[in-house]
């Protein structure tokens, strides 16, 4: 269901959260005062509530600070995506870069994890927007898959975690598997099936190809000045390349 790959080492993870840090400056606030992010991001640019319009606007933005301040970190992991894959892969201009999840260490991440699916995050975040939880739910890779079948990936890459326990959830379930359920019935078969926790190490990649159900753990306990940082990214397969962005 997922894959780990070692692919940096202590003193690359310490160097790239230090830069992280001093371009504290650049972050694009998602929910003040611990949820940030540097980068554009499909999930809450366009389709939680947002637009295209917006996903380029932040693009835009992040891009050319990613790109200056981390293109070595690129150059090390296109080559291992197109090894993994073994098929080409790259970035273009036209997506947002991989970036980075930044979350600061706060009560109200302890625990968030809910037995919510994405579409009723959406509409509980509407209804409260101070709402800290993480939904369960299967990558949309949305209109980013214009001409590819089922070939998508997602990647995450921790920076900094949190002293408590983190990772992810994953279930035994894929979004096929559920297609044109009704969200209850949806939620049911995703909670009745079989759940594994992969708990995230530093500088460790993990891999899944996205399509089943899964829920970010954050941290199991709050101790102030922790935070829990991640360089976020998918790739989908189009007529032959693997575009990777965020």
């Amino acid at each position: 269901m997922g894959t780990y790959v070692n692919l940096l080492e202590a003193d690359e993870v310490s160097a790239i959260k230090d830069k992280v840090f001093e371009l504290r400056s650049k972050w694009v606030e998602r929910q003040d005062p611990f949820f940030y992010t540097i980068g554009a991001a499909n999930w809450l640019d366009v389709n939680a509530g947002g637009s295209m319009s917006k996903y380029r606007s932040v693009m835009e933005l992040c891009n050319p600070i990613l790109l200056r301040e981390f293109r070595w970190l690129y150059e090390r992991l296109l080559p291992f995506l197109a090894s993994h894959l073994n098929e080409p892969v790259q970035i273009t201009s036209s997506l947002g870069l991989p970036g980075f999840h930044i979350f600061l260490s706060h009560p109200q991440l302890v625990g968030s994890e809910k037995d919510m699916l994405m579409q009723e995050w959406y509409i509980a975040k509407l209804i409260n927007p101070k709402l800290a939880s993480s939904p369960i739910h299967y990558d949309d890779f949305g209109r980013f898959t214009s001409n590819t079948g089922k070939a998508t990936l997602s990647f995450t890459l921790p920076i900094s975690l949190p002293s408590s326990q983190s990772g992810i959830n994953v279930w035994e379930v894929s979004r096929r598997d559920t297609a044109g359920l009704s969200i209850n019935k949806e939620r049911a078969a995703v909670l009745s099936s079989p759940k594994t926790f992969y708990p995230y190490s530093l500088g460790q990649l993990f891999i899944h190809d996205g399509d089943l159900y899964h829920q970010p753990v954050f941290m199991s306990s709050y101790i102030e000045g922790e935070s829990r940082i991640t360089l976020q990214g998918h790739a989908v397969l189009q007529d032959g390349v693997w575009n990777v962005y965020w």
